[in-house]
């Protein structure tokens, strides 16, 4: 009977399907648990921002924390929305690229609207609200008052109060009056939802902007960005523009036309704002020197370097949640244990050093000065002890998307947590509420590790035993290769604890001669040997106990968890105190075990996320749109409002889908297939002397079916229903004669050579990457270019019988302007020089040794490409690879490779809407050549032909010319096979006639 629907206990409320929004689209429904039955329901508009604290009349609730909204954010979301809505309206044009760029539905790499979000809110305040006038909206009505945003932004700009010790340092050299205020906007994000790329995106539209508008001050001139660790620090070299694996490369962040300057990222530990000692001189300590307090512009030079020259500053807080301004006079922390204060005292120090580092330099005007920080966390609280409530979350926030967001998106892994059990004692599960069903129970104290340990050893078997099956089956699918394992994470309550669980886990104690590997009690699995370290313990004494190099190494293998080639590669189960640091981003986690009191939410919340970050993010087959949904199990923390899937702990399934993990194999290396990454081309001319292949082109069929030519009209019905045919109603044929009439195609044939001169005009550019303004001669290019256009319309154009003055309608017109574009090249014959490539200066060159990513799609197993697998999309695809391997066993091709989107191999493409786009074919194939050496061909596998697929093909012939014509990676080819069935012919023939054909 305990396990009746009116029993108020959430965790018998699990959710069969979690995932109810699309991780692309702006959240639309939402999971709400009723709080006096914990019963969810499915609520069909999106959950307002907002936060959980505890509620003092919530006895006899299932759920005992209450939502509070964030009212100003909530009406800046409305704002934001409508402004995406209305064209993002009264911003740059580098910004209005920028954004088209990251919402583009064709992207390689879609971007999560939570980013996008994130990303609108920041600029719409920087850029939109803060500089301009109400009054000056024009369309837009604003949610949010002046007086709201007002409110909005006074959370951190205030210093005008006295708060003891603190405020007297920062006043020591400054009159009170002269102080700026700190301008901060907090962006709430979800562990594992993406906030570098967030930080990537603000960099570019700080720095691009600056760039083109040097003179504007509304954009920061230089970023620095802030962390509370080594580990996150490591992690943010993603964000350092032109290094190898940066973000804005590996993402496709930056759109072509633009690039990042040099020398304006900086990166550095909280340490790094702590003031230079007064002791200190040339590098050594004294303790009879003290040169006193350091001057705040020496403090500013030390910190900020070449930066100095490029004010204002935005500032970036990864994990902001640390940099927080202390209220010393109010604090209190009588109610925190030893454990606990020592953690306050920590995080105060912290706090305090990363605070008043910012407000020094912001406050300097000779080269310093920051326009603002955006805090990126997932936890923007408060801490007991800070002088502000509790859990209280930071008062700049003006963007949420949290862990519950964030799961019902598909963005992180879903929590399974056990709902029942055949215990009978408990209502729910008894591994829900481990701690506080079984471990310490009522008892006053907490029990001894070993008492800990014992009662905690049917919850530790069970997961480890999911684990197992997870491992095994992982082992069986990996075929012998070495991919990461899957990882268990073990939380307890203390250091002597996590060291009971890590003997236990590991087989490792401490003897007289040394460490001894008495092999594990719970799976031979995880135990440890002096070669192999499967089980790994991280906590403050583990570190002071290694010493500084082994300290080093245990960093960097915890840092490192489920990477390959990493020290933390082999990395199986994870034991730690608390939570892990920030920063430590492992996706293969799949199973959770808590051994401590969790008080309120957010303590879940901050444990748990640790492990959600998601392993892969594919679309589900099953359900368009959404992502394939990824499961961690999790026992012990007894979350009551994260949507979470139910299990019995006798039902435990180990995996939902069966994934398959796409990688480059070392043993095939000889394999490689490189390939450059081309994001434009060098068109020069000293001449204006131009030739254009134009049998090569694709040909534009004038079709009625796509611009009727003859449209029939008749009177509404009298009943006013909708308009239907009807033979009994005066019908009136309606056409195009006049403007047939009073035009003729050479007026359409000469109007079309002008927008291709003036087009090839702006895209002739110098070497160093400017405009070529004035280097092409308009009066000698056009009679080139017309003679062009009229070769094209005899030869590619298909009238059908229709007027010829067809070709004037915008769409063909436009289709051969772009076409031809593609085709015009500069005459190498006449001594102009040829049309190259221009490569991403970030990533110049491509390699298939970077393939590395899980699928759940069907698969393709290959033995003659770099590749392990092929993912396959289509039954042409399937067929394609079958015939690849075949052709390659018979010595026809020498290998192949399928090319996946986050190589980075894409063609830039114009379509209608003229904007850029990028095409990814299907495979690259080394073909060899009759005369000795090899090229490649890149193999487009195409049945049904769409409009826009002439305009890739064009733009395909032009990325294989400039790459020929460039060299540096042997010839290339390109060809449509239109059929599979015939493609073992056709690579005969592309055999013989060789690359570039």
């Amino acid at each position: 009977k305990n396990m009746s629907k009116n029993s108020n206990d959430a965790s018998l409320h699990g959710i069969d399907k979690p995932i109810i929004c699309k991780a692309y689209e702006e959240p639309s429904e939402h999971w709400h648990r009723d709080r006096k039955t914990g019963v969810p329901q499915r609520v069909e508009e999106r959950r307002p921002a907002g936060f959980w604290e505890p509620d003092p009349n919530a006895e006899g609730c299932a759920i005992e924390e209450i939502h509070r909204e964030f009212p100003l954010v909530n009406k800046l979301r409305d704002d934001v929305r409508q402004w995406r809505n209305d064209g993002y309206p009264r911003v740059s044009h580098v910004t209005k690229d920028l954004l088209a760029h990251w919402t583009s539905e064709e992207r390689e790499y879609p971007l999560f609207f939570c980013q996008r979000e994130a990303v609108e809110t920041i600029i719409y305040l920087a850029e939109v609200r803060i500089p301009q006038k109400p009054q000056h909206a024009g369309k837009h009505e604003f949610s949010l008052s002046a007086l709201d945003l007002e409110k909005l932004l006074a959370g951190e700009t205030s210093l005008s109060q006295k708060e003891g010790e603190y405020r007297q340092t920062l006043l020591d050299r400054q009159d009170e009056k002269s102080l700026q205020g700190l301008r901060r906007f907090g962006c709430k994000m979800a562990t594992g939802s993406g906030k570098t790329l967030v930080m990537a995106m603000l960099i570019i539209w700080a720095l691009c902007n600056r760039a083109r508008s040097s003179k504007e001050s509304i954009f920061p001139g230089a970023v620095l960005i802030c962390c509370p660790n080594k580990i996150v620090k490591e992690r943010l070299d993603v964000l350092r523009p032109y290094t190898q694996g940066n973000c804005y490369s590996e993402f496709d962040l930056i759109p072509p036309g633009y690039s990042l300057p040099r020398e304006r990222v900086r990166i550095l530990n909280w340490h790094t704002l702590m003031p230079a000692s007064s002791h200190k001189e040339g590098g050594h300590e004294f303790k009879i020197i003290n040169k006193g307090r350091e001057p705040d512009e020496v403090f500013t030079r030390r910190i900020l370097g070449n930066l100095l020259k490029h004010k204002p500053l935005m500032v970036l807080n990864d994990e902001g949640h640390h940099c927080w301004r202390p209220k010393f006079d109010s604090s209190d922390t009588t109610t925190l244990s030893g454990e606990e204060l020592k953690n306050f005292k920590e995080e105060r120090e912290r706090g305090t050093v990363w605070i008043q580092g910012l407000d020094r330099i912001n406050n300097q005007n000779e080269g310093g000065g920051i326009s603002f920080c955006v805090d990126m966390s997932a936890t923007p609280f408060y801490i007991q002890g800070s002088g502000h409530a509790d859990g209280k979350p930071f008062p700049w926030l003006v963007s949420d998307f949290g862990l519950m967001d964030a799961i019902e998106s598909g963005i992180v892994k879903i929590p399974r947590i056990p709902i029942r059990d055949t215990s009978g004692k408990h209502l729910g599960a008894k591994y829900f509420k481990l701690w506080e069903n079984h471990i310490r129970g009522r008892a006053k104290k907490t029990p001894a590790p070993n008492v800990i340990y014992k009662r905690a050893n049917g919850a530790l078997m069970q997961v480890v035993s999911q684990w197992v099956q997870r491992f095994e089956q992982n082992q069986e699918r990996d075929k012998g290769q070495s991919n990461a394992s899957p990882v268990m994470i073990v939380v307890c309550s203390d250091m002597k604890v996590a060291q009971m669980f890590h003997s236990k886990i590991s087989g490792e104690q401490k003897g007289k001669g040394g460490v001894e590997y008495l092999g594990s009690e719970v799976s031979k699995y995880l135990s440890n040997t002096k070669e192999h370290k499967y089980t790994i313990r991280i906590d403050s004494d583990t570190l002071a106990e290694a010493g500084k190099e082994e300290g080093e190494a245990l960093r960097k293998m915890v840092s490192t968890v489920g990477k390959k080639g990493e020290p933390g590669e082999q990395v199986r189960c994870v034991i730690s105190v608390s939570m892990l640091t920030e920063g430590w981003d492992a996706s293969n986690v799949t199973q959770i075990l808590g051994i401590r009191a969790f008080g309120r939410q957010l303590i879940c919340e901050q444990v748990v996320g640790r492990g959600l970050r998601k392993m892969n993010y594919e679309p589900d087959p099953d359900r368009a749109g959404f992502l394939v949904p990824d499961y961690v199990d999790v026992y012990g923390i007894p979350f009551s409002v994260i949507p979470y899937k139910g299990q019995t702990t006798d039902q435990v399934k180990p995996d939902i889908r069966l994934r398959t993990h796409i990688c480059s194999l070392e043993a095939r290396q000889h394999m490689e297939m490189r390939f450059p990454i081309v994001d434009g081309y060098l068109f020069q001319l000293k001449k204006n002397l131009i030739t254009c292949d134009v049998d090569s082109l694709e040909p534009l069929k004038i079709d009625p079916d796509n611009e009727p030519i003859v449209t029939f009209v008749q009177p509404p019905k009298d009943d006013g229903g909708p308009p239907t045919w009807d033979d009994s109603l005066n019908t009136e044929k309606q056409d195009r004669q006049k403007f047939y009439d009073g035009t003729h195609i050479k007026a359409i044939m000469f109007r079309l050579a002008q927008y291709i001169v003036r087009d090839l005009v702006l895209y002739s550019i110098k070497d160093n990457g400017e405009q070529n303004w004035g280097a092409i001669s308009r009066h000698q290019l056009f009679p080139r270019v017309l003679k062009i256009v009229k070769e094209y319309v005899e030869k590619k154009v298909e009238f059908n019988g229709i007027n010829r003055c067809e070709l004037g309608i915008e769409c063909y017109f436009d289709d051969a302007r772009r076409s031809l574009l593609s085709g015009i090249r500069p005459d190498e014959s006449e001594g102009e020089d040829p049309l190259l490539p221009i490569l991403r200066k970030e990533r110049a060159i491509g390699s298939t040794k970077d393939v590395n990513f899980t699928t759940v799609r069907e698969c393709f197993s290959t033995t003659h490409s770099h590749i392990n697998e092929v993912a396959i999309d289509s039954e042409w695809e399937k067929e394609a690879a079958k015939i690849l391997e075949k052709t390659a066993s018979e010595g026809l091709i020498e290998y192949y490779a399928r090319i996946y989107e986050r190589m980075g191999l894409a063609i830039l493409y114009e379509k209608d809407d003229d904007a850029y786009h990028r095409y990814i074919p299907d495979f690259l194939v080394r073909m060899p050549n009759p005369d000795g050496g090899s090229w490649t061909l890149i193999l487009e596998i195409k049945g049904f032909k769409k409009k826009e697929d002439g305009a890739k093909h064009d733009a395909a012939d032009r990325w294989v010319a400039a790459v020929n014509n460039w060299g540096k990676l042997g010839k290339w080819g390109f060809y449509v096979c239109r059929n599979p069935n015939e493609l073992a012919k056709e690579l005969k023939e592309q055999y013989k006639k060789g690359p570039n054909t």
